[in-house]
């Protein structure tokens, strides 16, 4: 059994929608998150906003830290977005 690779790319969107709505219920920007982090380039944020680098499961505790939020709150709102995955036989 293989997962579609658009499957993927769908999963890594939903994510990234979910960590941007996150960001706008809490009026924090990308740039506001970085500075949180302790990012000096903001696009170790603004990649994973926009999809195009995945959310890590080790990014989980900083983003999470940065919104004010705990890891598992953080974690349980990513993966609730997560889109079903259809297997190959």
């Amino acid at each position: 059994m293989v997962a579609k690779a658009n499957d993927n790319e769908a999963a890594k969107q939903s994510v990234a929608e979910e960590l941007r709505s996150l960001m706008a219920r809490k009026q924090v920007t990308g740039r506001e998150l970085a500075r949180r982090l302790g990012q000096s380039d903001h696009r170790w944020v603004t990649n994973r906003m926009n999809g195009k680098t995945s959310v890590a499961a080790e990014d989980i505790p900083l983003l999470a830290a940065g919104l004010g939020m705990t890891p598992q709150e953080l974690g349980r709102a990513l993966v609730d977005q997560l889109p079903e995955v259809e297997l190959d036989d």
